[in-house]
């Protein structure tokens, strides 16, 4: 799984700005229409990216989006090697999403105001290879070394 980290989120993130246990954190699921730079400051970019099947519904406020639980991020660090990883010890599972949309992601993102134009993207979490759904369960498998690892030296 690639991550690219989106350069607003991940100031916030090491500012302070963002808080990934306090705040609201979200995952969308995306196609590969649009390609990130890491230079967007917002979510809205990706909106039309958003997959939309049965039992997923896109946009803000849309059933498709899911909350990852505070309780089950954590922060570790690797003292031998010098980084300190951040992870989310679940996998989340989306139900029965209907057939014809393909997955190519995930953006892992703060949720806050009354928009897109207010959430701000904080990693884009690429898939090994593409899923196309089919009417089946899809499980958004984290990468086993954690989302991302910051080196300390």
């Amino acid at each position: 799984m690639a991550t690219l980290a989106f350069n607003e989120g991940y100031k916030l993130v090491n500012s302070g700005g963002i808080r990934l246990t306090v705040d609201t954190i979200k995952i969308m699921l995306v196609n590969s229409s649009v390609t990130p730079t890491g230079d967007e400051p917002t979510l809205n970019t990706f909106s039309s990216a958003e997959i939309s099947v049965t039992n997923y519904t896109s946009g803000f406020g849309g059933t498709g989006r899911k909350t990852l639980a505070s309780g089950n991020m954590s922060f570790t660090r690797d003292d031998a090697n010098n980084y300190t990883y951040f992870d989310y010890t679940l996998d989340l599972t989306w139900s029965a999403l209907g057939s014809g949309a393909t997955i190519r992601a995930g953006i892992l993102y703060k949720h806050t105001g009354t928009t897109d134009t207010d959430c701000i993207p904080i990693a884009y979490l690429q898939l090994a290879s593409d899923v196309v759904t089919n009417g089946g369960d899809f499980t958004f498998q984290f990468h086993s070394s954690g989302i991302w690892r910051t080196s300390q030296v």
